[in-house]
């Protein structure tokens, strides 16, 4: 009974070592993903700011806007009664809702 335990021990502490060593790389990984979307972001708001379109009367859901007080990018994900627009950061999951004068056309999806 004993060999067997010591067996299962071994073999556990073998594997939690292993999972360590996984964690550990993939926590690289995150960093890698996470320098990717930061220097995308600085690309896309480097485009974007070119090409902005001031007219609001055709945005659309899917649509990007920009916030004309912070200069904050959002995507459109509702138009509630053609002159308001609930939108989501463009990399977040918080909703907020804009009016039509408060928000700006960046480019269509």
């Amino acid at each position: 009974m004993d060999v067997l335990l010591s067996i299962v021990l071994l073999v556990f502490g073998i594997l939690q070592v292993i999972l360590f060593f996984k964690i550990w790389g993939m926590t690289n990984n995150v960093c890698k993903i996470r320098e990717l979307m930061e220097n995308s972001s600085q690309s896309n708001t480097n485009k974007s700011s070119k090409e902005v379109v001031e007219e609001c009367d055709n945005i659309e859901v899917n649509d990007f806007v920009m916030e004309i007080k912070t200069q904050k990018e959002f995507k459109v994900k509702q138009i509630i009664g053609g002159d308001k627009f609930e939108c989501i950061e463009r990399y977040g999951c918080v909703i907020y809702t804009f009016k039509k004068d408060e928000i700006k056309l960046i480019s269509k999806q």
